[in-house]
């Protein structure tokens, strides 16, 4: 599923900002973590419920150089980013952020917007991230 999250200083003004997220279920999703590259208004966030998991490095040089990496350990974190997955997104030179929760994933690519043909990329790019993580 793909949706564009709609942020307004005011119930009847414009977006700040335009952009896409996706979200999927998959049950080979087993871990908790999250990741960032960059700075982007959606990876500002309040956590509500909890304090936010640490951040953690897990091992993998050019990964832990580039990446803001989120979860309970370094080993729950590479677990989650499997090597397949790390590659993938540095040739890619992914933007963006996911996040990943047993049973699902949420993903945004920086600079997409909610246009035909960015939908289109993000449902490709969603496919293409589970294919790495659960196959």
């Amino acid at each position: 599923m793909c949706v564009e999250p709609w942020y307004a200083s005011d119930l009847d003004g414009e977006p700040l900002e335009r952009t896409l997220l996706a979200y999927a279920t998959h049950p080979a999703l087993m871990h908790r973590a999250s990741m960032r590259v960059g700075e982007h208004f959606v990876t500002r966030v309040a956590y509500i419920e909890s304090p936010p998991p640490p951040k953690v490095m897990i091992g993998d040089a050019l990964w832990d150089n580039h990446v803001t990496t989120f979860a309970a350990s370094g080993a729950e974190a590479a677990r989650a980013f499997p090597s397949r997955l790390r590659s993938m997104l540095a040739r890619w030179g992914f933007q963006g952020h996911l996040e990943l929760r047993p049973g699902g994933i949420a993903i945004h690519v920086a600079g997409l917007q909610p246009v035909a043909e960015h939908y289109q990329r993000l449902f490709g790019i969603t496919r293409d991230v589970l294919h790495a993580i659960v196959d």
